[in-house]
């Protein structure tokens, strides 16, 4: 009997959510109170404030041609990454020196000591922009109280990019791992170096401003306990999880129960299948070369041509 492939999507999907509690609030900038008036307005996007200097940002379509609208507004012209609004903050502009901005907002529930949490969000760098910076990061704090160097926070980001983000068309995603040291309530958003460390560098000299400012959408915070614990009674072990360039599949005791691995696939939580291996093994372990995929959430299917064993990891 054929699968529908719509019928895979959705069970991949409910899979994904059922295990992975977002715990950003408002994490797509959709809800507010009320829209803004024009740009400056952050605080008026549900959950989310300014933690330190300046005036950051909130666009969203119901603010029209003010500044503040989407996609047009006073920074450039940018869809959403999802729905209707995203925020916006500095992350240099001349002749200043050092001028940042950062987006914070309360965690749904503390992070727990010892967890492994998976942080995600999209960038875009304003099409106004002749400028772009590499050091865009995630910091998660106890309280929301900063102390502050000029107008950058005094803070090490426990997530931080490491190329250059230039992409004034698409969004880029910024995902990495911690281990919470436990009662971190707070994240914050924003570039924590200076200007003469963050990669500052001119890839638009043609554009509008002497400045780098960045959209950001779709915002989330998630726990991987959930992914790192495998059942102990369970023959088909996966590491390292989260993985970067290679995942080794290891087969616990290949003889004595007679798994024979003769297919791997991969699929991306959409469902689609991204890669595939033919495999003929009696080995204890297998190593897949994952390099080449996006770093996000996959699904691994494992078949030893009567069982079909299904894992799920994170690939950095």
């Amino acid at each position: 009997m054929k699968k529908h492939p719509l019928l895979t999507i959705v069970l991949l999907v409910v899979v994904f959510n059922s295990e992975a509690q977002n715990l950003v609030p408002n994490s797509d900038f959709e809800q507010y109170s009320p829209c803004p008036p024009s740009a400056g307005y952050l605080n008026y996007a549900t959950s989310w404030f300014n933690p330190a200097d300046l005036t950051p940002d909130y666009f969203n379509v119901c603010a029209g041609s003010n500044g503040a609208g989407v996609p047009g507004n006073a920074f450039g012209n940018q869809l959403p990454h999802s729905g209707d609004g995203y925020a916006g903050i500095y992350g240099f502009q001349s002749p200043y020196l050092d001028v940042r901005e950062y987006a914070c907002a309360q965690l749904t529930q503390p992070l727990t000591a010892g967890t492994t949490y998976l942080v995600q969000y999209y960038l875009n760098l304003s099409g106004m922009s002749q400028y772009a910076v590499i050091t865009y990061g995630a910091y998660f704090a106890a309280t929301a109280s900063v102390t502050l160097n000029g107008y950058l926070i005094n803070a090490v980001p426990q997530i931080e990019n490491t190329s250059l983000l230039t992409d004034t068309t698409g969004w880029m995603l910024i995902i990495g791992t911690f281990v919470a040291a436990g009662g971190e309530q707070y994240i914050i958003i924003g570039s924590f170096k200076d200007d003469l460390n963050c990669g500052l560098q001119q890839v638009y000299p043609g554009a509008v401003a002497a400045l780098s400012y960045y959209y950001i959408d779709d915002v989330s915070v998630t726990s991987l306990t959930s992914m790192e614990e495998q059942n102990q009674a369970d023959d088909i072990k996966i590491y390292p999880n989260p993985a970067r360039d290679e995942l080794r599949i290891k087969n616990a005791s290949p003889i004595a129960i007679g798994v024979k691995i003769k297919a791997i696939k991969i699929f991306n939580i959409l469902g689609e299948q991204v890669l595939q291996s033919a495999i003929n093994n009696m080995e204890s372990e297998i190593k897949i070369d994952v390099s080449k995929l996006n770093s996000a959430i996959y699904f691994l299917e494992i078949n030893d041509g009567k069982n079909i064993f299904r894992k799920k990891f994170l690939k950095e």
